[in-house]
């Protein structure tokens, strides 16, 4: 059997995502990842596919001074032993050019800390304002 560590944290990421994030927060994961021959790849990007865009995509609301604003935060998902491709690298910096929340996760609980240190609205987590 064909272990897979990175997949087994993604899903592990959805199943935390669903049970404790509040309605407020928009999040999807991006599945850019994954085998696929050199015409798929072109066609996918010709499609407008990102590539290094991170795995998880989260919006969720601030308010400021009684105003709302949308907050957007990135969180990639590594294995252990997993790196950065060199699009990945790229993309983090274009986060923090624009001012955009991005994050390289290792585990669950640093997925978890991450959200938190975030302010991410969630069920039964109190966060500091």
């Amino acid at each position: 059997m064909i272990a897979h560590p990175e997949d087994d944290l993604q899903m592990a990421t959805a199943d935390f995502c669903h049970a404790a994030l509040l309605s407020e927060v928009m999040f999807w994961h991006t599945p850019n990842g994954g085998r696929r021959d050199r015409r798929e790849a072109a066609r996918l990007q010709r499609m407008g596919v990102l590539p290094g865009v991170a795995d998880w995509t989260f919006i969720w609301p601030e308010q400021i001074a009684g105003l709302v604003f949308p907050v957007i935060g990135f969180i990639e998902l590594k294995s252990e032993t997993g790196r950065l491709s060199a699009p990945q690298k790229m993309f983090a910096k274009k986060c923090d050019i624009l001012g955009a929340k991005w994050a390289e996760c290792r585990s669950l609980e640093g997925f978890v800390v991450t959200l938190k240190g975030w302010g991410v609205p969630m069920r039964g987590v109190q966060v500091a304002a």
